[in-house]
Protein backbone atom coordinates (compact mmCIF):
# COMPACT_ATOMS: atom_id res chain seq x y z
CA UNK A 1 0.00 0.00 0.00
CA UNK A 2 1.36 3.38 -1.04
CA UNK A 3 2.15 5.58 1.91
CA UNK A 4 0.49 8.98 1.87
CA UNK A 5 2.99 11.85 1.83
CA UNK A 6 2.98 14.04 4.90
CA UNK A 7 3.17 17.57 3.51
CA UNK A 8 2.63 20.75 5.45
CA UNK A 9 -0.11 22.88 3.93
CA UNK A 10 0.22 26.56 3.11
CA UNK A 11 -2.81 28.86 3.29
CA UNK A 12 -3.90 31.84 1.24
CA UNK A 13 -7.15 33.78 1.58
CA UNK A 14 -8.91 35.70 -1.19
CA UNK A 15 -11.09 38.43 0.31
CA UNK A 16 -13.83 40.14 -1.70
CA UNK A 17 -15.00 42.71 0.83
CA UNK A 18 -13.51 46.07 1.82
CA UNK A 19 -10.78 45.77 4.44
CA UNK A 20 -9.01 48.13 6.82
CA UNK A 21 -6.04 50.14 5.54
CA UNK A 22 -4.10 48.91 8.57
CA UNK A 23 -2.63 45.43 8.04
CA UNK A 24 -2.87 44.37 11.69
CA UNK A 25 -6.53 45.40 11.88
CA UNK A 26 -7.27 43.68 8.57
CA UNK A 27 -5.77 40.42 9.87
CA UNK A 28 -7.86 40.64 13.05
CA UNK A 29 -10.97 41.20 10.93
CA UNK A 30 -10.16 38.21 8.72
CA UNK A 31 -9.67 35.92 11.71
CA UNK A 32 -13.00 37.15 13.09
CA UNK A 33 -14.82 36.44 9.80
CA UNK A 34 -13.31 32.95 9.67
CA UNK A 35 -14.27 32.23 13.28
CA UNK A 36 -17.85 33.42 12.78
CA UNK A 37 -18.24 31.24 9.69
CA UNK A 38 -17.19 27.98 11.38
CA UNK A 39 -19.84 25.31 11.03
CA UNK A 40 -21.99 27.42 8.71
CA UNK A 41 -22.33 25.87 5.23
CA UNK A 42 -21.77 28.14 2.23
CA UNK A 43 -24.41 27.73 -0.46
CA UNK A 44 -23.78 29.45 -3.77
CA UNK A 45 -26.24 29.47 -6.64
CA UNK A 46 -24.87 28.19 -9.98
CA UNK A 47 -24.96 31.70 -11.45
CA UNK A 48 -23.21 33.27 -8.45
CA UNK A 49 -20.19 35.39 -9.46
CA UNK A 50 -17.89 33.37 -7.16
CA UNK A 51 -18.52 30.23 -9.23
CA UNK A 52 -16.85 31.84 -12.23
CA UNK A 53 -14.09 33.04 -9.91
CA UNK A 54 -13.54 29.46 -8.74
CA UNK A 55 -13.26 28.21 -12.33
CA UNK A 56 -10.69 30.87 -13.21
CA UNK A 57 -8.56 30.10 -10.13
CA UNK A 58 -8.89 26.35 -10.43
CA UNK A 59 -7.84 25.96 -14.03
CA UNK A 60 -5.15 28.66 -14.03
CA UNK A 61 -3.57 27.08 -10.97
CA UNK A 62 -3.27 23.74 -12.77
CA UNK A 63 -1.34 25.56 -15.47
CA UNK A 64 1.06 27.01 -12.90
CA UNK A 65 1.68 23.78 -11.01
CA UNK A 66 2.29 21.81 -14.20
CA UNK A 67 3.99 18.76 -12.72
CA UNK A 68 1.40 18.30 -9.97
CA UNK A 69 -2.22 18.80 -10.97
CA UNK A 70 -5.17 18.77 -8.60
CA UNK A 71 -5.93 15.23 -9.72
CA UNK A 72 -2.42 14.08 -8.87
CA UNK A 73 -2.73 15.61 -5.40
CA UNK A 74 -5.89 13.60 -4.76
CA UNK A 75 -4.37 10.45 -6.28
CA UNK A 76 -1.59 10.71 -3.70
CA UNK A 77 -4.08 11.10 -0.88
CA UNK A 78 -3.61 14.85 -0.45
CA UNK A 79 -7.30 15.45 0.08
CA UNK A 80 -6.61 18.64 2.00
CA UNK A 81 -5.39 20.44 -1.13
CA UNK A 82 -8.33 22.74 -1.43
CA UNK A 83 -9.76 25.80 -3.10
CA UNK A 84 -13.14 26.90 -1.84
CA UNK A 85 -15.22 29.35 0.18
CA UNK A 86 -14.86 29.92 3.90
CA UNK A 87 -17.82 32.26 3.62
CA UNK A 88 -19.29 34.17 0.69
CA UNK A 89 -16.67 36.92 0.89
CA UNK A 90 -13.60 34.86 1.88
CA UNK A 91 -12.11 31.97 -0.10
CA UNK A 92 -9.18 29.83 0.94
CA UNK A 93 -6.46 28.17 -1.11
CA UNK A 94 -4.46 25.43 0.65
CA UNK A 95 -1.49 23.91 -1.17
CA UNK A 96 1.40 21.64 -0.16
CA UNK A 97 4.18 23.69 1.38
CA UNK A 98 6.59 22.66 -1.38
CA UNK A 99 4.34 24.45 -3.90
CA UNK A 100 3.84 27.60 -1.81
CA UNK A 101 6.34 29.80 -3.67
CA UNK A 102 4.92 29.16 -7.13
CA UNK A 103 1.32 29.17 -5.94
CA UNK A 104 1.90 32.41 -4.02
CA UNK A 105 3.46 34.16 -7.01
CA UNK A 106 0.54 33.10 -9.16
CA UNK A 107 -2.07 33.97 -6.53
CA UNK A 108 -0.66 37.48 -6.05
CA UNK A 109 -0.72 38.17 -9.80
CA UNK A 110 -4.21 36.75 -10.31
CA UNK A 111 -5.68 38.54 -7.29
CA UNK A 112 -4.26 41.86 -8.45
CA UNK A 113 -5.57 41.32 -11.99
CA UNK A 114 -9.03 40.50 -10.62
CA UNK A 115 -8.95 43.30 -7.96
CA UNK A 116 -9.15 40.85 -5.06
CA UNK A 117 -7.23 41.22 -1.80
CA UNK A 118 -4.94 38.28 -1.00
CA UNK A 119 -3.90 37.31 2.54
CA UNK A 120 -0.89 34.99 3.00
CA UNK A 121 -1.11 33.49 6.46
CA UNK A 122 2.41 32.16 7.01
CA UNK A 123 4.17 35.42 6.14
CA UNK A 124 1.35 37.60 7.56
CA UNK A 125 1.35 39.60 4.32
CA UNK A 126 -1.55 41.24 2.56
CA UNK A 127 -1.40 41.80 -1.19
CA UNK A 128 -3.67 44.76 -1.77
CA UNK A 129 -5.22 45.91 -5.01
CA UNK A 130 -3.76 49.43 -4.67
CA UNK A 131 -0.11 48.33 -4.37
CA UNK A 132 2.61 49.65 -6.66
CA UNK A 133 2.40 47.44 -9.74
CA UNK A 134 5.58 45.48 -10.62
CA UNK A 135 7.43 47.01 -7.69
CA UNK A 136 9.26 44.47 -5.51
CA UNK A 137 10.21 45.11 -1.88
CA UNK A 138 13.08 43.14 -0.38
CA UNK A 139 13.43 43.26 3.39
CA UNK A 140 16.15 41.44 5.29
CA UNK A 141 14.94 38.11 6.77
CA UNK A 142 11.73 38.27 4.68
CA UNK A 143 10.69 36.83 1.31
CA UNK A 144 10.28 39.27 -1.57
CA UNK A 145 7.04 41.27 -1.48
CA UNK A 146 5.35 41.98 -4.83
CA UNK A 147 3.43 45.25 -5.30
CA UNK A 148 3.51 46.64 -1.73
CA UNK A 149 1.44 49.68 -0.80
CA UNK A 150 2.92 52.90 0.59
CA UNK A 151 1.68 52.00 4.08
CA UNK A 152 3.36 48.61 3.85
CA UNK A 153 6.65 50.17 2.75
CA UNK A 154 6.51 52.64 5.64
CA UNK A 155 5.61 49.87 8.09
CA UNK A 156 8.65 47.90 6.86
CA UNK A 157 10.92 50.90 7.53
CA UNK A 158 9.49 51.14 11.05
CA UNK A 159 10.54 47.54 11.74
CA UNK A 160 14.16 48.15 10.77
CA UNK A 161 16.81 47.77 13.47
CA UNK A 162 20.55 47.02 13.49
CA UNK A 163 19.99 44.81 16.53
CA UNK A 164 19.18 41.53 14.80
CA UNK A 165 17.51 43.07 11.77
CA UNK A 166 15.85 43.63 9.48
CA UNK A 167 18.30 46.42 8.72
CA UNK A 168 18.18 46.56 4.90
CA UNK A 169 15.29 47.36 2.57
CA UNK A 170 15.38 47.48 -1.24
CA UNK A 171 12.67 48.65 -3.65
CA UNK A 172 13.24 47.38 -7.18
CA UNK A 173 11.34 48.55 -10.24
CA UNK A 174 10.51 45.46 -12.25
CA UNK A 175 10.12 47.44 -15.46
CA UNK A 176 13.64 48.87 -15.39
CA UNK A 177 17.04 47.22 -15.57
CA UNK A 178 18.86 47.38 -12.21
CA UNK A 179 16.92 50.43 -11.07
CA UNK A 180 16.21 50.55 -7.34
CA UNK A 181 16.24 52.54 -4.11
CA UNK A 182 17.61 51.08 -0.91
CA UNK A 183 18.16 51.97 2.71
CA UNK A 184 20.07 50.50 5.64
CA UNK A 185 20.15 51.05 9.38
CA UNK A 186 17.39 51.50 11.92
CA UNK A 187 16.53 53.22 15.19
CA UNK A 188 16.38 56.64 13.45
CA UNK A 189 19.86 56.30 11.92
CA UNK A 190 19.70 55.36 8.23
CA UNK A 191 21.47 55.78 4.94
CA UNK A 192 19.54 55.78 1.66
CA UNK A 193 20.69 55.28 -1.95
CA UNK A 194 19.12 55.60 -5.40
CA UNK A 195 20.30 53.83 -8.55
CA UNK A 196 19.21 54.29 -12.16
CA UNK A 197 20.39 52.14 -15.05
CA UNK A 198 19.77 52.73 -18.75
CA UNK A 199 21.31 50.88 -21.70
CA UNK A 200 23.81 49.23 -19.39
CA UNK A 201 25.03 52.53 -17.93
CA UNK A 202 24.27 53.23 -14.27
CA UNK A 203 24.29 56.22 -11.94
CA UNK A 204 24.31 55.65 -8.18
CA UNK A 205 23.70 58.31 -5.54
CA UNK A 206 23.52 58.52 -1.75
CA UNK A 207 21.03 60.94 -0.18
CA UNK A 208 21.98 63.64 2.29
CA UNK A 209 20.41 66.58 4.06
CA UNK A 210 21.35 70.10 2.88
CA UNK A 211 23.39 70.61 6.06
CA UNK A 212 27.14 70.44 5.57
CA UNK A 213 28.86 67.40 7.01
CA UNK A 214 32.24 66.26 5.73
CA UNK A 215 33.21 63.95 8.57
CA UNK A 216 32.53 60.24 8.28
CA UNK A 217 29.95 58.53 10.49
CA UNK A 218 28.90 54.91 10.93
CA UNK A 219 25.44 53.54 10.17
CA UNK A 220 25.00 50.26 12.00
CA UNK A 221 23.35 47.36 10.20
CA UNK A 222 22.69 43.79 11.33
CA UNK A 223 26.20 42.68 12.26
CA UNK A 224 28.00 45.29 10.15
CA UNK A 225 28.13 49.00 9.44
CA UNK A 226 28.31 51.45 6.54
CA UNK A 227 30.43 54.61 6.37
CA UNK A 228 28.69 57.77 5.13
CA UNK A 229 29.10 61.52 5.48
CA UNK A 230 27.55 63.15 8.54
CA UNK A 231 24.79 64.83 6.50
CA UNK A 232 23.94 61.45 4.93
CA UNK A 233 22.75 60.06 8.24
CA UNK A 234 18.98 60.19 7.75
CA UNK A 235 15.92 59.61 9.93
CA UNK A 236 13.06 57.22 9.19
CA UNK A 237 10.88 60.03 7.81
CA UNK A 238 13.57 60.86 5.24
CA UNK A 239 13.80 57.22 4.14
CA UNK A 240 10.02 56.86 3.84
CA UNK A 241 9.75 59.98 1.67
CA UNK A 242 12.56 58.87 -0.64
CA UNK A 243 11.21 55.33 -1.01
CA UNK A 244 7.72 56.72 -1.63
CA UNK A 245 9.03 58.86 -4.48
CA UNK A 246 10.79 55.85 -6.00
CA UNK A 247 7.69 53.64 -5.63
CA UNK A 248 5.62 56.30 -7.43
CA UNK A 249 8.29 56.26 -10.17
CA UNK A 250 9.12 59.91 -9.67
CA UNK A 251 12.54 61.50 -10.16
CA UNK A 252 14.95 61.83 -7.24
CA UNK A 253 13.32 64.23 -4.74
CA UNK A 254 15.21 67.51 -4.47
CA UNK A 255 14.58 68.01 -0.74
CA UNK A 256 17.85 66.08 -0.32
CA UNK A 257 21.28 66.54 -1.84
CA UNK A 258 22.56 63.61 -3.85
CA UNK A 259 26.23 62.63 -3.84
CA UNK A 260 27.24 60.64 -6.91
CA UNK A 261 29.06 57.49 -5.75
CA UNK A 262 28.93 55.66 -9.11
CA UNK A 263 32.73 55.47 -9.28
CA UNK A 264 32.88 53.91 -5.81
CA UNK A 265 30.77 50.90 -6.86
CA UNK A 266 32.87 47.94 -8.09
CA UNK A 267 32.46 47.38 -11.83
CA UNK A 268 31.35 43.77 -11.32
CA UNK A 269 28.73 44.76 -8.72
CA UNK A 270 25.08 45.71 -9.09
CA UNK A 271 25.51 48.05 -6.12
CA UNK A 272 22.76 46.42 -4.09
CA UNK A 273 23.21 46.20 -0.33
CA UNK A 274 24.04 42.69 0.82
CA UNK A 275 21.64 40.63 2.91
CA UNK A 276 24.39 38.12 3.68
CA UNK A 277 25.87 38.14 7.18
CA UNK A 278 29.21 36.91 5.82
CA UNK A 279 29.72 40.00 3.67
CA UNK A 280 31.44 42.85 5.45
CA UNK A 281 30.63 45.55 2.93
CA UNK A 282 27.85 47.65 1.53
CA UNK A 283 27.32 46.14 -1.89
CA UNK A 284 27.16 42.89 -3.79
Amino acid sequence: MKKKPNLEMYEFFFVFKKISDNDATAWNDLESWIEKSRGIPVRLKPQHKFISFYNILHFSLIGVLRHRSWGEWHDEGLDSAHLGPVCKSVWTLRVPFEEAARAGYWAARVSRHMSITLFERSSKRIYRTDGFNKMTMRLEHKPNFESPTLNQICDAVDTMTPDGGPSIIVLKDGDKEETYAQAAGGLEKFTCEWRETSDGVYKHWVAGTPAKGRRDVKIRTNGHHLIVKANERLCAADVKSILAAFARRESRPQNWVWRDISNEIPKNSNGMLSFSTDHDGAVT
